[in-house]
């Protein structure tokens, strides 16, 4: 970070203080990353008291059945269907250059902290990926 648009960009004239950064499935309890994750936050925040464990996430993953008003349910998209293609690949592309900028910025600070670095790398290279690709190989094997 030595260019002079990286550098104005950084002049915030904010006080620095330390990030602890996480990707969202850390917050999973069968996540390989997240086994350690109590333990960062815990020590990150300086608490004297265990956080409590991790519980499993549950539901479809769409929610939809949580949700008892079917006129609004009339509202929600899938967005697997092919139609939101185009929005797939913006989103992908921002996701890849978000992953960039943690990777090749954000994480070089030493104020930022992340829980088990080498698979929250693992997971950010994720970010560059259209998961509705995969869903559509399983749809055909099923």
């Amino acid at each position: 970070m030595d260019t002079p648009e990286e550098m104005r960009l950084l002049n915030h004239g904010m006080s620095i203080v330390p990030h602890k950064g996480m990707e969202i499935s850390q917050l999973f309890p069968d996540h390989d990353s997240s086994k350690h994750l109590r333990e960062d936050i815990s020590e990150f925040l300086d608490l004297k008291y265990d956080l409590k464990r991790l519980h499993a996430r549950t539901g479809t993953g769409t929610q939809n059945h949580e949700y008892a008003d079917d006129e609004k349910k009339k509202a929600f998209v899938d967005i697997y269907d092919d139609e939101y293609a185009p929005v797939h690949e913006v989103l992908v592309e921002q996701g890849k250059d978000a992953a960039e900028w943690i990777r090749n910025y954000f994480l070089k600070s030493e104020d930022v902290v992340v829980s088990s670095r080498k698979e929250f790398l693992k997971l950010l290279d994720k970010w560059g990926e259209d998961p509705c690709i995969e869903k559509k190989k399983d749809k055909k094997k099923n």
